[in-house]
């Protein structure tokens, strides 16, 4: 990533969805996708392992584009809101084809199926803010060049907070549609009021800079006894388009590592 860009959820469903086989994008209601700026482009070598684009496909209506996380060869961690699809839904829609890819999504890379898809912390559609928004998804085979990311251990809030962090989509940028990995540098911290689900992340230096359409469900990254960790998913950034000058820059970040559903998070198939 070229250290300029930003990211804008368009009003709070980070998923980008695709018009007519992934050309034009639209944000549906509620999305965060690729960053606003200051982020960094990643390709080829410097593409994280456990980083994946998602694509779903329903029967009928307008594809979605969001990031996610491996977790083990054969799991994907992402937003559950990525699942359940745009409108009020909280459980998955049924008959949709979800498509993962290892770094940006497109025709010339390598994909793997996605089955089973499971919302493990339900989508607040009025308020993504209060809504750790978890989902997962299992691979029909290992993804070529994957590495899963470690869920974070500890289960204090306080390891969490104030921390400096990475966060990574493939979302809409003020340029368009992410052609990269994108990395944006954060800081986390607690939302006032606290949420119990979820912490915000900000980036602020230089300038602001926060998530947009399609970046929901990419890791936010931190290091624990020095290795990185996976500290929680990217679930809403800004409300309205995806702007260079957006004026301000926080990002809602759903708790993984003291939720009910963290053994859910490193499941495996069992076929």
């Amino acid at each position: 990533m070229g250290k300029r860009g930003r990211v804008s959820a368009s009003r709070r469903w980070l998923a980008v969805v695709a018009v007519a086989g992934c050309v034009g994008l639209v944000l549906p209601p509620s999305s965060a996708g690729a960053f606003t700026g200051e982020y960094t482009e990643l390709r080829g070598r410097d593409v994280p392992a456990f980083y994946v684009s998602i694509v779903a496909r329903p029967p009928q209506g307008d594809s979605w584009r969001c990031s996610g996380v491996l977790t083990t060869m054969r799991t994907v961690v992402t937003a559950a809101h990525c699942l359940t699809g745009p409108g009020d839904g909280v459980v998955p829609l049924e008959g949709v084809v979800f498509s993962v890819f290892r770094g940006v999504a497109g025709p010339a890379v390598a994909s793997v199926e996605g089955y089973e898809p499971a919302v493990l912390s339900e989508p607040n559609r009025e308020n993504f803010d209060d809504s750790a928004d978890v989902g997962r998804l299992f691979l029909r085979t290992e993804l070529p060049g994957g590495r899963p990311l470690r869920v974070m251990r500890s289960r204090l809030r306080t390891d969490v907070l104030e921390k400096e962090v990475r966060m990574y989509g493939t979302g809409l940028t003020p340029t368009g549609r992410a052609r990269a990995v994108n990395r944006l540098e954060a800081h986390t911290y607690e939302r006032s009021p606290r949420r119990r689900l979820t912490y915000q992340a900000v980036h602020d230096r230089p300038r602001l800079a926060r998530a947009c359409g399609g970046d929901s469900g990419g890791p936010v990254v931190l290091v624990e006894r020095g290795e990185d960790v996976l500290a929680g998913i990217i679930v809403s950034g800004l409300r309205k388009d995806c702007v260079a000058q957006p004026t301000e820059g926080r990002t809602t970040v759903g708790v993984v590592s003291w939720g009910v559903y963290k053994a859910a998070l490193v499941e495996q198939p069992r076929d």
